[in-house]
């Protein structure tokens, strides 16, 4: 799968292209000349055709027509297919027509990586948020049963509470199940739904380990 990196280089590659065919120059000469003023940074699937028409083996509808099938199922098989029908009508036409797609595909390039990183960016804020509230609910989860017996022992000694253990117990669980359903609904929005939970689920358990260690070795 290609990059957003791949695509703007091909974009880059492809405007330069696109001015070259504006300014009169026939397909293949300013195929050539942009080849040649991006080097190595050519996209590969392009240097092949460009040396089929160089070489004289195939004219140039024809690689382009290849080029195309290279980029079968991809976001350049588009910008190749739709230069290539601009082309059909003229090289100055088809150079400015092409030049205002790739203004607008700039465009809406731009925007995408703007809402990944603002996606990116509140995926952190989830996940910091989920660990924290996970580590407070874990201190809880630690301190709860021994602070409730302790009132319901001193002050109530009611029989029906039951089992101090069944009743830590019941107080664990309840706290577990809230930290794992609060962490998949916070990271629905912002993916990476996995992760957060199972991070949440790592902090809570290591924080209600912790506590309790220190309160049997200070109590």
């Amino acid at each position: 799968m290609e990059s957003d990196n791949d695509f703007d280089q091909f974009v880059d590659f492809m405007t330069h292209f696109s001015t070259e065919l504006s300014s009169g120059n026939s397909p293949e000469y300013a195929l050539l000349r942009t080849s040649n003023y991006f080097g190595r940074q050519t996209p590969i699937e392009i240097t092949r055709i460009v040396k089929d028409i160089t070489e004289g083996t195939k004219p140039f509808h024809v690689a382009w027509s290849d080029l195309i099938k290279e980029y079968e199922n991809n976001r350049n098989s588009r910008l190749v297919e739709l230069l290539g029908r601009f082309i059909d009508k003229g090289s100055i036409v088809g150079g400015e027509r092409m030049l205002l797609v790739l203004k607008q595909v700039r465009k809406n390039s731009a925007i995408t990586k703007n809402r990944k990183n603002l996606v990116s960016g509140q995926r952190g804020k989830v996940k910091a948020l989920s660990i924290v509230s996970s580590v407070v609910i874990g201190m809880i989860a630690a301190l709860a049963p021994k602070l409730t017996l302790a009132f319901v022992e001193g002050f109530l000694s009611s029989p029906e509470i039951g089992s101090s253990s069944s009743f830590s117990f019941s107080i664990l669980l309840a706290l577990f199940l809230t930290v794992v359903i609060t962490g998949h609904r916070l990271s629905q929005t912002v993916g990476g739904v996995r992760q957060t939970v199972f991070l949440s689920m790592f902090a809570f358990t290591t924080t209600y380990i912790l506590i309790n260690h220190l309160l049997m070795a200070f109590l």
